[in-house]
């Protein structure tokens, strides 16, 4: 009986079958079982393919990963290279504006010496020189800074040379209105 029912259990399921309730049963059972072997076999290529397609992705975000890190590293060093030299250029710049403070000082000293020693008469050339040769030679001088070269010496009507009022502004008054001489001293541009 048994070897009859397994043989019929290929043939469709009907209550008539071979009259008897337990053979029935058993191909229920076996195109149940069929059945869900079939189901099982659909689900298992699905969950493969499921599977295959994870593993594709994180492999693809694990790359893209790799590809980030390599490229923030990149931008990290790029940022360390920018700052440094940023950092080296400040302190270039502090020590060129020190520089150029020191250089500034030593301008001023220097032409202050150079129109000390410019301007003072020796000795010798004081005692020998006549007052009016001293007189031409200083309105030659203001005529070449004040006239020739827009005022260089004068600071409103002094001169810069001397401190003293300019003799181009003496002789720009009308005549009763004289006053000193034009003489040397330092006080450069």
């Amino acid at each position: 009986m048994r070897a009859r029912c397994i043989e019929a259990s290929a043939a469709p399921v009907t209550a008539q079958s071979h009259g008897q309730g337990g053979c029935v049963a058993a191909r229920a059972d076996v195109v149940g079982l069929a059945a869900l072997a079939r189901e099982h076999g659909v689900l298992g290529r699905e969950f493969g393919r499921v599977q295959e397609r994870c593993s594709r992705i994180m492999g693809d975000q694990a790359a893209e990963i790799d590809r980030l890190n390599a490229l923030l590293m990149r931008q990290r060093a790029a940022t360390i290279r920018k700052d440094t030299q940023l950092a080296w250029l400040t302190q270039d710049m502090q020590r060129l504006a020190l520089r150029l403070v020191e250089l500034e000082r030593q301008n001023a000293s220097l032409r202050h010496q150079l129109g000390a020693a410019r301007h003072r008469p020796s000795p010798h050339e004081a005692e020998d020189a006549p007052e009016s040769a001293l007189a031409a030679a200083e309105l030659v001088i203001c005529q070449t800074g004040c006239i020739g070269h827009h005022a260089y010496w004068r600071a409103q009507d002094a001169c810069r040379r001397t401190g003293r009022e300019c003799v181009l502004v003496e002789a720009e008054r009308p005549p009763a209105d004289e006053g000193g001489a034009h003489g040397s001293a330092d006080v450069g541009p």
